[in-house]
């Protein structure tokens, strides 16, 4: 969507799209990274012409995303699993996982482990997919990883982070105690700034996938 600056929705565009369930897991609700982005560029530049705005009158872009789903990363960043709000393969443990860790996760989150989190997928990789696991680098909400594919940096915000049961929402920042208590790197988490803060800038690759000015601001 284009806004101008002051608020005013002046073009859109959508596409629909599925997530599709794997085949060794029934639970799972998963997406492709590569369908997703060049859905993003097609919606994009549609939308600035539905606008009538040149890229050059982009003076910034952000992104956002229904919460829970989350994107994980290995050390040279590509996906290792990409979730939506709907991926529920971590119920196969939240039972044991209620019952051990309950009253501090809730304590710390604000949520209880219910199985359709971040943490909770942390766990059915580990059991499940060690090899994979051992791969993640980094755990990003979804609007974080577009952020990431648009400019390269790994950052997160509080807003999507409290949903993903490893951030602490009293003390606005990644839970240390939940990261000792589940035996994870509190590493994989991405610093986390407030919204409205610059993330970084349009790399020229993503300029020319989406079709806007290499060195835009990407703003979280």
């Amino acid at each position: 969507a284009v806004f101008d600056a002051k608020g005013n929705l002046l073009g859109m565009a959508t596409e629909d799209w599925a997530a599709h369930v794997p085949e060794d897991e029934p639970l799972g609700a998963e997406f492709d990274p590569q369908e997703i982005w060049a859905a993003l560029c097609r919606t994009t530049r549609r939308a600035l012409e539905s606008a009538g705005a040149t890229p050059q009158a982009v003076q910034a872009i952000s992104t956002t995303s229904q919460r829970d789903g989350c994107v994980f990363l290995d050390a040279d960043g590509r996906e290792v699993l990409c979730t939506v709000n709907r991926d529920a393969r971590g119920v196969l443990h939240a039972e044991d996982l209620a019952r051990q860790f309950g009253e501090t996760v809730y304590r710390i989150t604000g949520r209880w482990p219910l199985g359709l989190n971040a943490l909770e997928r942390l766990g059915w990789l580990r059991i499940h997919k060690p090899e994979l696991y051992q791969c993640v680098a980094h755990v990003l909400m979804i609007s974080d990883w577009l952020v990431y594919r648009l400019s390269g940096e790994f950052c997160s915000e509080p807003t999507n982070a409290s949903s993903s049961l490893l951030f602490d929402v009293g003390q606005q920042c990644w839970s240390g105690e939940l990261a000792e208590a589940f035996d994870y790197s509190p590493d994989i988490c991405a610093p986390c700034r407030e919204p409205g803060q610059v993330a970084g800038r349009l790399s020229a690759r993503a300029a020319d996938d989406v079709g806007l000015t290499q060195g835009t601001p990407v703003v979280v």
